[in-house]
């Protein structure tokens, strides 16, 4: 994940940055076009799609929540194309 942030918008996530720092100004710096990028390329990459409501919350939340916010997604397209594959048999 912070590869992404890296390779996205160019930041370079300190050693003291942890799942309870802030991704906006006051902690990684991110603004919310920054936050934007990273979710677009998220969303290509990982086929995943985060609604208004949870863009809203990224903005002003934690790396963590970040992270648990694309592993629900993620995990939701698992679950969605599990499904998928077991009705088809």
């Amino acid at each position: 994940m912070t590869h992404i942030m890296e390779d996205t918008v160019g930041l370079e996530l300190d050693d003291d940055v942890d799942l309870n720092t802030s991704i906006g100004p006051e902690g990684l710096g991110l603004e919310s076009i920054g936050i934007l990028e990273v979710t677009v390329h998220l969303e290509r990459e990982y086929d995943i799609e985060f609604s208004d409501e949870a863009l809203e919350l990224l903005i002003n939340g934690t790396l963590g929540e970040f992270i648990d916010e694309v592993v629900r997604q993620r995990s939701a397209v698992a679950a969605g194309a599990s499904a998928e594959n077991s009705g088809s048999r």
